[in-house]
C-alpha cells in the first residue's frame, strides 16, 4: 500500500487522503421532474461554513473530485453530486441537467449555505455555465 503523499505525486489529479474528520452526509435528491440524483456534502470537522463548492459533471462521478482535500482542508464545504446520468450519457438532455443541478442548490440553500460556488471542471464547465445562463436570464425575466 502506498502513503497519500506518494499517491498524489502519481496522480495529481485524484482523490487523495481525506482528513477523517471531515463531516460527510450522503444527499438524495429528486428535481422537479422526479428524476433522482445523489450527492456527497464535505465539511470540515471544526466548523460549518457559510460557502460551499458546488461540482457536477454531465456523466462523471463527482462525489469524489480531486479538489475535495485541499477545499476542506481549508475550511470550505464542497458538494459533489452526480448528475442522474452517471455513467450513461445515451439520452443525455442538457436541460434535464439544470433540473439536477436545480436540486442540488435548493438543498443547499435550504441547509443554509450563504455562497455557492459553481465550480466547472471538465465538462462541468460547461454544463453549470449554461445552468447560470439560464439561471440569470431567469432572474431578469422575473423583473419585467
Amino acid at each position: 500500500m502506498t502513503h497519500p503523499e506518494e499517491r498524489a505525486r502519481r496522480l495529481p489529479f485524484a482523490f487523495t487522503h481525506l482528513d477523517p474528520s471531515v463531516r460527510r452526509d450522503a444527499v438524495y435528491l429528486e428535481a422537479t421532474d422526479t428524476a433522482q440524483s445523489f450527492g456527497i456534502l464535505y465539511r470540515p470537522a471544526d466548523r460549518d461554513p457559510k460557502t460551499v463548492v458546488y461540482l457536477m459533471h454531465p456523466r462523471a462521478e463527482f462525489t469524489r473530485h480531486y479538489v475535495v482535500p485541499p477545499f476542506t482542508a481549508r475550511g470550505y464545504a464542497v458538494f459533489g453530486q452526480n448528475s442522474r446520468y452517471i455513467n450513461n450519457d445515451t439520452d443525455m438532455v442538457h436541460e434535464r441537467l439544470l433540473l439536477d443541478i436545480a436540486a442540488g442548490l435548493r438543498y443547499l440553500k435550504e441547509a443554509g449555505f450563504e455562497r455557492i460556488v459553481l465550480l466547472g471542471n471538465s465538462g462541468g464547465g460547461s454544463l453549470l455555465g449554461f445552468y447560470q445562463s439560464q439561471a440569470s436570464r431567469a432572474r431578469q425575466n422575473a423583473w419585467r
